[in-house]
């Protein structure tokens, strides 16, 4: 990562930890608590940017009381490697409930929701694919109340950011009903 969308990471993980009320309880994320860059000590190379990584805090925010099991969302339809035959994560957790039902209420409408609400609180814009959206569930395989999404960082744009500190609107106003 440059050096510049490290210091984005760590910001946008702040304002997120400080405006989490605004996201609902069904929301969560990783926080990125550490940025480190490297200075590049060869300005002549082709890259003559400064290079790192981010540390992301493997407890989610916020904590939950209860003790949960954090399933990364493409392990819900990947298949076992050591355990072909097993059924899809996602057919155990739906269980003998409605599926189209159950994906629509656990999985569809709090990622769009979170990503709306996201981007019109603080004007960023999560990117809710199957690698950066974590799932905790309860130790008793019961998603349908203990379902919380979990996010990684996301997308920082400048031009969204300056148009929602100046009240443009980004929605007509019936969509912002739909919310």
């Amino acid at each position: 990562m440059r050096d510049e969308v490290i210091g984005q990471a760590i910001a946008v993980s702040g304002e997120l930890e400080a405006g989490i009320g605004q996201l609902g309880d069904r929301f969560g994320f990783l926080r990125e608590v550490i940025g480190v860059a490297h200075q590049n000590l060869n300005p002549a190379a082709d890259r003559g940017e400064n290079w790192g990584y981010l540390v992301r805090d493997m407890t989610p925010f916020p904590r939950t009381p209860q003790t949960v099991s954090l399933v990364p969302g493409f392990a819900l339809y990947g298949q076992d490697y050591f355990a072909p035959a097993t059924p899809l994560l996602l057919f155990d957790l739906i269980g003998d409930g409605d599926p189209v039902a159950w994906v629509l209420d656990n999985i569809m409408r709090p990622i769009i929701h979170h990503w709306v609400t996201c981007f019109l609180h603080f004007g960023y814009l999560l990117e809710p694919h199957s690698q950066n959206v974590i799932f905790e569930i309860d130790p008793h395989g019961v998603p349908q109340h203990h379902l919380r999404l979990l996010h990684g960082q996301p997308f920082f744009r400048p031009h969204c950011r300056r148009l929602l500190l100046h009240g443009q609107p980004f929605f007509r106003p019936h969509c912002r009903r739909l919310l």
